[in-house]
């Protein structure tokens, strides 16, 4: 872009103010050799240079990767033999090297705050996913202010999840490209930061509405709430896009959109839509905690104790509201107001999804609840269980009389067959003696099975089973060792 008096009213960076208004009194060289004409390429002026030939500049901090310029660093830009100057092909326009700027410890730092964003995104991510599935599954929790909750807590996650999606796939080569879904991963990443904080103004609105007015309509107070969180970012971003999109000047057009307040003043459409909502949070704020207070002090209590409520409601209620990114309103370069505004923007999420959550009586209250359901219904399971062991104990009882009955029949018989067996060669006379004994000995042990199947079911098995032991050994040496002998007989 030639370098005009209406330029420099644009122009911001003083050091780049000065430089440019002394080439604008420069006059063209008139010595018959061919030079590039003087340009202003968005960043810093450039005078007439010879042609094949290269022009070295300085590092001014609003180009948008000036965090990271060293003060001692050198640009370059080269003119053509035909006296034009070198056309990237990436962007297919005049473009100024700015790469041997780069300050390696600044960019080691930029990198490490980078990290510090990463990693608060992707907790809060997890926290936070964990506390929209905890307040879907509990109908307990199913209310207005916790469906409010749920938007917010949407509204972080698709945030953190495309600032991470185009930290991870937009490099510097990509951004050089200025592809289409590049630039659209861009306006879907900006309009979510947008819905984040109307949401965190809806949240202050509907906190006001129920505290300040007497009665409300909950339903109405939703369906407002929905249309400032959702549908409202749609209308500054949609300005912004267009703007952007037809402005003669390409610096919001390159490096996929990226852009800053500083040197495309297009941004300030998204900025003050954000501080607007921030500042009357602040206002509801300050509201809220003059009420509190008021109720506070209408109960008798000691002034600790209001103290300690009046800190707890703020500590609450700041992270709920956004409020304590007010306390950074400005860049830094220090590294540790920059890691702090890090740590505080990307660890939001996380704080939130842990104060409304996961430290809410009612959410602990709802868990306790179920994991006494849990308990109760695994006691009931060990109560069956436990009846069915006894019902199959008894079962086995009750075989194990059936099978010593059985086998002591068995045995019985078993006797008669030897005693038949004995007395075959015997006198009649002899076998006479040995029938009567054995039929006494069949009745005694008839007997005997009958008084234990009656007296079964009342006595412990172990002691009705050493007690047929011990009849089946007495009746055996009856049968057998007491039978008369044939010289006896």
């Amino acid at each position: 872009m030639n370098i005009t008096k209406d330029l420099l009213a644009k122009i911001t960076d003083s050091e780049v103010l000065s430089q440019c208004r002394h080439l604008l009194e420069q006059p063209q060289p008139d010595d018959g050799k061919v030079y590039c004409p003087k340009v202003f390429d968005y960043v810093s002026c450039w005078n007439y240079t010879l042609a094949n030939t290269t022009a070295i500049g300085g590092c001014p901090r609003s180009h948008p990767q000036g965090l990271i310029f060293s003060p001692l660093g050198r640009s370059h830009r080269r003119c053509m033999d035909d006296g034009s100057w070198f056309i990237n092909p990436y962007i297919n326009q005049s473009w100024t090297n700015y790469i041997t700027c780069a300050d390696l410890s600044e960019y080691e730092n930029l990198q490490s705050i980078n990290y510090v964003y990463e990693s608060g995104y992707i907790f809060s991510f997890v926290l936070l996913s964990i506390a929209l599935i905890v307040f879907t599954c509990f109908r307990q929790l199913h209310c207005t202010r916790v469906t409010i909750h749920k938007n917010l807590f949407l509204s972080y996650i698709l945030y953190g999840l495309l600032w991470l999606l185009f930290s991870f796939l937009v490099t510097p080569e990509v951004a050089m490209e200025n592809s289409i879904w590049c630039i659209s991963l861009w306006i879907l990443k900006e309009y979510f930061q947008m819905c984040n904080y109307a949401w965190l103004f809806a949240e202050g609105f509907y906190l006001h509405s129920i505290i300040v007015l007497t009665f409300t309509n909950q339903q109405k107070l939703l369906l407002v709430s929905l249309c400032i969180g959702w549908v409202f970012p749609i209308l500054p971003m949609s300005i912004y896009a267009i703007l952007n999109a037809s402005s003669k000047e390409p610096v919001g057009r390159v490096q996929c959109w990226v852009g800053d307040v500083g040197y495309n003043k297009l941004m300030w459409i998204l900025h003050s839509t954000c501080i607007v909502s921030l500042a009357v949070n602040l206002v509801i704020l300050i509201n809220v905690m003059r009420i509190v207070i008021v109720k506070i002090r209408a109960v008798n209590t000691g002034e600790t104790t209001q103290l300690r409520k009046t800190l707890r409601a703020c500590l609450i209620l700041v992270p709920l509201l956004g409020v304590q990114q007010l306390l950074f309103p400005i860049q830094h370069d220090h590294i540790v107001y920059r890691v702090t505004v890090a740590v505080v923007t990307s660890y939001q999420g996380a704080c939130v999804a842990l104060l409304l959550c996961f430290f809410n009586r009612e959410v602990i209250k709802c868990f306790k609840k179920k994991i006494s359901q849990l308990k109760y219904i695994n006691e009931g399971r060990r109560s069956s269980l436990l009846t069915l062991g006894t019902s199959i104990g008894g079962l086995i009882r009750r075989g194990s009389r059936q099978i010593s009955i059985y086998t002591r029949r068995t045995s019985v018989s078993r006797d008669r067959k030897t005693s038949e067996h004995v007395t075959e060669n015997v006198t009649p006379t002899q076998r006479e003696v040995a029938q009567s004994l054995l039929n006494t000995t069949e009745m005694k042990e008839s007997q005997t099975i009958e008084s234990l199947v009656s007296a079964g079911e009342s006595q412990p098995l172990t002691s009705i089973g050493a007690r047929r032991e011990s009849i089946r050994s007495a009746d055996s040496n009856r049968g057998r060792c007491n039978l008369p002998s044939i010289s006896e007989a």
